[in-house]
């Protein structure tokens, strides 16, 4: 699994790596320039350049979601079943390959940000510190005894994400979908979404029930005390992990049994 894992990893990077770095070349050249040359093109070089680096961050996200299709079910799929790993194995691999790509990404957005903040030369220690102590000031309005759930809440959402991504392209590619070519895991994928959006709809018009609220939900987000709010907020979402943990259980066995119907073809 390591050496498949390394492997994908490495082409992603690969395929991203001007997809990164052009529009911040252009961004923190267009700045500096700016600096000496204060004038309309500077300027909207500079607004263009911003907006594609952004734009690519996203934009990144749906290569490797495509190159991952590509991969198992698309083009290059001829080799990945030719090689002596199970299907376990195989989705573990995918799984760590977009837990990773999504910390790369987010690392690239705050370098971005570092970059053109120091490009533009108002990057100092003291807007730095300020920085830090701003978010540590946001977090320390968070009681203590949440923060746990908060975490556990977050990695539940990141699994379900990953989880949902794999589980679209597997049933979006299986026979009488598979002429759809890439098109068939982004309609699974907008069922699945509409599935869930639906759920949560659910949750919300029945909650006072669920959770024992004589009052309906949605007046509550804005209760006469902070404490009452993280109570509510707080059994709101361990329904909502609770529900994301179950379908990504699913999401995974489902995947798992499709990528192991398909090397055994």
């Amino acid at each position: 699994m390591g050496k498949l894992l390394k492997v994908q990893l490495k082409q992603n990077i690969k395929t991203l790596l001007l997809v990164w770095l052009i529009p911040l070349i252009l961004a923190s050249g267009f700045m500096i320039l700016n600096r000496f040359i204060d004038n309309p093109i500077t300027e909207f070089g500079i607004g263009l350049s911003v907006f594609l680096m952004f734009i690519g961050v996203g934009i990144s996200q749906i290569i490797v979601i495509y190159k991952d299709y590509e991969r198992f079910f698309g083009k290059e799929a001829g080799f990945y079943e030719s090689l002596p790993i199970s299907s376990s194995n195989i989705i573990w691999s995918r799984f760590f390959q977009y837990l990773i790509m999504i910390a790369i990404l987010f690392l690239i957005l705050v370098f971005d940000l570092f970059i053109i903040r120091l490009a533009d030369g108002y990057l100092s220690m003291n807007e730095l510190k300020e920085g830090f102590e701003m978010t540590k000031y946001v977090f320390g309005k968070i009681p203590g005894k949440y923060v746990p759930g908060i975490i556990i809440s977050f990695v539940i959402y990141v699994v379900f994400t990953i989880y949902e991504i794999i589980f679209s392209i597997n049933v979006g590619s299986i026979k009488s979908l598979k002429s759809m070519g890439f098109f068939g895991p982004i309609v699974i994928f907008i069922a699945v979404n509409v599935v869930r959006t639906l759920i949560f709809i659910l949750i919300l018009i029945n909650i006072e029930h669920i959770i024992g609220y004589d009052a309906y939900f949605l007046s509550r987000f804005s209760p006469q005390s902070p404490e009452e709010f993280f109570m509510v907020t707080k059994n709101f979402f361990i329904i909502v992990a609770f529900i994301q943990l179950v379908f990504s259980i699913i999401f995974g066995f489902v995947s798992k049994h499709i990528q192991e119907k398909k090397l055994s073809i």
